[in-house]
């Protein structure tokens, strides 16, 4: 539909986290971490079930959404981090 025309359709964004990174979160809170200095922060990725209504018509996927997972750290060593583009997420990491 052109953006200058009237009316519309009804859409309806469900997002659902899998809860797969809790697991994550409470192995890295066990962890106790001594070390006070930390390395580059980012976030892991949380599985999401997304569920799109577009007027009778449902479809179902799932996907990782960045802004629903954690926040962890690396060690504060000199690591070599590679990003994908796309998404921000971590492609890669080897230590220098």
């Amino acid at each position: 539909m052109e953006l200058d025309e009237p009316g519309g359709k009804i859409v309806t964004i469900k997002v659902q986290r899998s809860g797969t990174t809790s697991a994550v979160s409470g192995y890295l809170k066990r962890g106790g971490d001594g070390n006070k200095v930390h390395g580059f922060y980012y976030r892991i990725p949380e599985l999401a079930r997304v569920i799109v209504k577009v007027d009778d018509n449902l479809t179902e996927t799932q996907c990782l959404v960045s802004q629903l997972g954690i926040v962890s750290f690396l060690p504060s060593n000199k690591w070599k981090v590679q990003f994908y583009k796309e998404t921000g997420g971590i492609k890669g990491m080897s230590l220098e």
